[in-house]
């Protein structure tokens, strides 16, 4: 009878569940059989299932945020919202058909986490639209949602793995051959169904109740004064002291400045909410200090981020920074001059940021294509008036290539038709490049350069840096008979050197000159050469030109070289070197 009670209750309270939350659990399920399908058919042609799996997963959520806010609004307002949540979702469909184009699915990934965290912080304000607790009462509600979603991803973790441990048990022990996607589809199941289910079971059934009790536990106030605080001063300190650094020095640190205060502002942030309820009755004052140390930080922010927008344009990376830093002055300014403010407006006002950064024409995306396209344009104009591409500033190519293929993983070739319209039309007929942006290149009059190729650039001066590859499609055979020894060296560059068995010639490679017996090969004079010769320093030679003939005394010397490159002073190359002593009577 004991054991029969709980299990009751805990039908009772899933079919509650179900009633309550009936639309969200539909399209979570929905969410699941498809990506539990998809791990069993490997199906290559699976890009509709994904993009209803990701909208139904929108509509679940959206769905939960509805329901919440279903006790302070009417009931034809209620349908009205579930109507347009059903739009939304239907919307968010075609507008991840309208981005299949997109080599690189990060742009698509990362929208959905922000979307999804948009109406996650939903559920902290969705109940309080027309009717508001104030802060401590509010902070209970806001609290028990925040803890569930940390112990939901820990029951989470702790049902997969005592399940995927059972079955590679079971594996082990009888042995049974169960599939690797098994474990999978059994995790994906526990995360779709279970998971969802506990976590919108343990929703208090009237958010607008919920009150503060006097009583805070223990562990809630040893997270508040001993991890959340400390870690918030030692922010705090490293932070300013960096900052103190930068206004001495003049130097602006690239990018790593946005992220501490990001870091930091989110941090001080949980900090000034968990001291909610540890304050209640007494001033404490100080804990505006906080706002004001996150807005002059956001001051900060911006002058980062400003300097990189000037120089490089917007990208989303840029964009989000930039809004964040928006969002930061602006909520603590009005925790600074409201004698009224209302932590609700915290959740409220990051998720309309989030909305605006990623539907619409104010978007990061839409935004920072269209930067990226105009400076693109700006660029390519600039390149055009050079009469020799490679006389152009090394910068500008590779900004040139940069910009081409952020526009194109991003985006797709359609956002690169404007500027390349011809270009687009003759690569459809050539099977040279497989690449886009290298094609853009090449019709550009230069060769692509990858970011790691103008690192090397930048330590040196243009003429240091070349690289040269034998073509792989016209390969030679070499008579190996007519030679005495053949060595193989691969990034032959240190200075080491091998004498050759039953004879008493060395080979040894010193300040970039091959010396095998009397031969002595200076390759930078040879790699010297190759670039005067070629059109570009980094390209691909037919193997003929890359084989290097030296015959000394009884010294025949036949170097094929495969591979050889130059950064700063430093040459290296993949060789097969043959060697033949002529026997003197």
């Amino acid at each position: 009878m004991s054991i029969l009670l709980p299990i009751s209750k805990i039908f009772a309270k899933s079919l509650q569940t179900l009633k309550r939350f009936l639309l969200a659990l539909i399209c979570s399920s929905i969410a699941t059989s498809i990506a539990i399908y998809l791990v069993q058919s490997d199906t290559s042609h699976s890009s509709t299932l994904i993009k209803i799996a990701l909208s139904s997963m929108l509509a679940a959520a959206l769905f939960v945020a509805v329901e919440l806010s279903r006790s302070s609004i009417s009931h034809r307002l209620y349908l009205l919202l579930i109507a347009l949540a059903s739009a939304m979702a239907v919307g968010y469909y075609l507008m991840l058909t309208n981005m299949v184009d997109m080599p690189n699915e990060s742009t698509i990934f990362f929208r959905h986490i922000f979307l999804m965290v948009l109406l996650f912080l939903a559920i902290l304000w969705a109940p309080f639209v027309r009717h508001s607790l104030n802060n401590v009462d509010y902070w209970e509600y806001a609290k028990q949602i925040l803890f569930l979603a940390a112990m939901t991803l820990f029951f989470t973790l702790v049902i997969i793995a005592g399940l995927n441990s059972a079955l590679y048990a079971t594996e082990t022990l009888f042995g049974i051959d169960i599939e690797g996607r098994l474990y999978l589809q059994i995790d994906i199941f526990v995360i779709g169904i279970i998971s969802v289910w506990y976590f919108l079971s343990q929703i208090p059934d009237n958010p607008q109740l919920c009150r503060y009790s006097n009583q805070i536990p223990s562990v809630e106030i040893f997270f508040t004064k001993w991890v959340l605080s400390p870690l918030s001063g030692i922010y705090f300190i490293i932070l300013y002291a960096y900052t103190f650094k930068i206004v001495a020095t003049m130097q602006w640190p690239e990018g790593v400045l946005a992220w501490l205060i990001s870091a930091f502002s989110f941090v001080a942030i949980l900090t000034y909410l968990f001291w909610t309820h540890l304050t209640v009755g007494a001033t404490y004052r100080w804990r505006r200090w906080i706002w004001l140390a996150i807005f002059i930080q956001s001051i900060m922010l911006f002058m980062a981020i400003g300097m990189r927008v000037f120089e490089y344009s917007w990208t989303e990376n840029r964009y989000m920074i930039c809004i964040f830093g928006l969002w930061l002055s602006g909520i603590s300014i009005y925790f600074l001059v409201s004698k009224k403010s209302q932590l609700k407006w915290i959740p409220l006002s990051l998720s309309l940021v989030i909305l605006i950064s990623q539907i619409g024409p104010l978007s990061a995306y839409t935004i920072s294509q269209k930067a990226q396209s105009d400076r693109l344009e700006a660029m390519v104009s600039e390149l055009k008036s050079f009469d020799d591409t490679d006389a152009s500033p090394t910068k500008l190519r590779y900004e040139i290539s940069d910009t081409t293929r952020y526009l194109y993983e991003h985006y797709g070739r359609a956002s690169l038709e404007k500027l390349f319209t011809q270009i687009d039309d003759r690569f459809a007929s050539q099977d040279q490049f497989s690449y886009f942006p290298e094609y853009v290149a090449y019709e550009l009059g230069f060769k692509f350069i990858n970011r790691w190729e103008y690192k090397q650039t930048k330590k040196s001066p243009i003429d240091s840096f070349a690289m040269f590859y034998a073509k792989k499609s016209n390969y030679n055979i070499t008579d190996i008979r007519e030679y005495d020894y053949m060595i193989g060296v691969q990034d032959y560059h240190a200075s080491n050197s091998i004498v050759l068995q039953d004879s008493d010639i060395e080979l040894s490679y010193q300040n970039n000159t091959l010396t095998i017996g009397a031969i002595n090969i200076d390759m930078r004079e040879y790699i010297d050469t190759l670039k005067k010769e070629s059109k570009s320093k980094n390209t691909e030679l037919s193997q003929k030109r890359l084989i290097i003939h030296k015959e000394i005394d009884n010294l025949v010397l036949k170097v094929q070289i495969h591979h050889i490159s130059q950064r700063d002073q430093y040459i290296d190359f993949d060789a097969d070197i043959f060697l033949k002593i002529r026997r003197v009577d």
